[in-house]
């Protein structure tokens, strides 16, 4: 299995509006391998320009860099579309143009069907920021796409029109809400299915300074896991079957197929999207008998898709697609060298049915101060730490997985 990856942060430039953080973001075709066993694959990707070292795009080829951003503080960007002009998955474009009845639904008399897109336009996009309070002209509407070669949809629009491009459009966003996971994809008319199984998507988290009080696990202990499900051919390069059928076949994770992350004996936060097009994931925290009194490893739920909720303990929850879960979950009394795997159970893609998404190896470190979920308060309450710090040692795996089983050492799927 494959380590998890962490999409990387994009860096803000404060200097081109004043009281705003600036990011320039090019979407760009690039090659990414979804694991260690499979070959590269083309993907799409957003890639954020870095003020301080102009070659030096940040990214990771799928998805795009993570925006962090603060509670109240605007964020203004430019997008860019650096895509090829011909889709990654031309022949949906194909079927939806010669009115294929799955792709395209005829609608009933007096009304006549007609293109989502023009007939010299195979690529466009626009990206929305999903779960913001976005003024309308910088929501990312599908009538909002352009094209790589300039090509506008009919409600086209952009701020500051002086500084784009034809394939450009600048967005402004007040952040002016409460301290949430949100995040950001395309929204192409006609076409933001395909857009987004090619890789356009990506972490927009608004925070607030104020919470810091709560000792929350932060830094490394805070782990973002992006849901989505796969299938491929056997060179590794994508296929996209859900012209055949629901859903795909492979869970992957932050761009990874069945990946694991070495978790210490202490508490995490796991900032969940599902960014599946159509799945929903039923999840649970399995760990091996009589490792707990229980086969399942509780967890507290913190927050959801507005932010913070009363902390809640549970042992299983049903996410959506675009839905967000705030996650603590605490692997100190998990002996060193198990395995922890997140799995999907009961829940084929559109609820309910099963299948393993992530596992996690235990290993030992420190409890930091961090958070004790207290009923009735709808926040965190902060908590000092008892506990010494012990050895380094070998950390736990947890492992993600899909339609089938994963271990630390191998993966199968039916």
């Amino acid at each position: 299995m494959d380590p998890l990856p962490t999409p990387p942060t994009a860096v803000a430039d404060p200097s081109v509006y004043p009281g705003a953080d600036y990011y320039e973001i090019t979407m760009r075709q690039g090659s990414w391998r979804f694991h260690r066993d499979l070959g590269p694959a083309t993907v799409w990707g957003y890639w954020a320009a870095h003020p301080h070292d102009p070659g030096k795009a940040i990214g990771m080829g799928c998805l795009g860099p993570t925006i962090s951003v603060n509670k109240d503080h605007p964020t203004v960007v430019k997008y860019r579309n650096n895509l090829p002009t011909t889709h990654l998955f031309q022949f949906v474009i194909d079927g939806i143009r010669n009115g294929n009845p799955q792709l395209t639904p005829i609608p009933p008399p007096p009304y006549k069907p007609h293109l989502p897109f023009p007939s010299n336009v195979n690529v466009w996009n626009v990206v929305h920021q999903h779960g913001g309070f976005t003024a309308p002209q910088s929501d990312g509407m599908p009538l909002h796409s352009f094209s790589p070669d300039g090509i506008h949809a009919d409600a086209y629009t952009t701020l500051d029109p002086k500084r784009v491009k034809p394939n450009e459009a600048i967005c402004a966003y007040t952040n002016h809400e409460n301290a949430a996971m949100l995040w950001y994809h395309d929204h192409g008319m006609g076409m933001t299915s395909v857009n987004v199984y090619a890789g356009l998507a990506g972490l927009y988290l608004v925070r607030d300074p104020a919470d810091e009080r709560y000792g929350l696990p932060e830094g490394e202990f805070e782990v973002p896991l992006i849901l989505q499900d796969r299938t491929f051919n056997a060179d590794g390069s994508l296929a996209y079957t859900m012209t055949l059928q629901q859903g795909e076949d492979t869970p992957v994770v932050n761009g990874k197929a069945y990946p694991f992350l070495a978790v210490e004996r202490r508490r995490y936060r796991l900032r969940i999207l599902n960014a599946s097009n159509e799945r929903f994931w039923r999840l649970k925290f399995t760990v091996p008998v009589d490792v707990l009194p229980q086969p399942t490893l509780p967890f507290w739920l913190i927050g959801t898709d507005g932010g913070f909720r009363t902390p809640l303990r549970m042992l299983n929850f049903l996410i959506g697609p675009a839905e967000r879960y705030d996650l603590i979950v605490d692997f100190s009394k998990v002996p060193i060298g198990t395995n922890v795997t997140l799995t999907n159970y009961n829940a084929p893609v559109h609820f309910p049915g099963g299948e393993t998404v992530r596992k996690s190896r235990k290993s030992c470190g420190s409890r930091s101060p961090s958070l004790l979920p207290e009923a009735g308060t709808g926040r965190p309450r902060p908590r000092n730490s008892d506990c010494r710090r012990s050895k380094p040692s070998s950390r736990n795996r947890t492992p993600v997985g899909g339609n089938g089983s994963c271990t630390s050492t191998s993966c199968s799927a039916p």
